[in-house]
């Protein structure tokens, strides 16, 4: 599901729309080489419904919101993503950074 489409049905003024929009850009940057092509309409589907859950009218935060769509993203896939104390993306074992990094 494409954010807009997602965000469309929201209640939430312009600029929360904007953080919203500008998280689920930066997220699915850093997870799409991660997640199987296979999966990637589930991946942004995830990333589209968590950002919806974890977005308040008053979010301006946008670091803090990726952290936590990330965590719940990573939840959803966790054999291809985890993150990290610092709230980066690595390998399932945790060891490696992402290549897309």
């Amino acid at each position: 599901m494409p954010i807009n489409r997602a965000l469309a049905g929201a209640s939430l003024g312009p600029d929360t729309l904007r953080v919203a929009q500008s998280v689920f850009d930066a997220v699915w940057f850093e997870i799409e080489g991660r997640i199987p092509a296979s999966a990637h309409a589930a991946a942004r589907s995830g990333l589209a419904n968590a950002i919806l859950t974890a977005v308040g009218d008053d979010t301006e935060d946008r670091e803090a919101l990726r952290k936590v769509v990330l965590g719940a993203v990573s939840r959803q896939f966790p054999s291809y993503l985890s993150i990290n104390a610092e709230g980066h993306v690595v390998a399932p074992d945790g060891r490696s950074p992402c290549s897309r990094w």
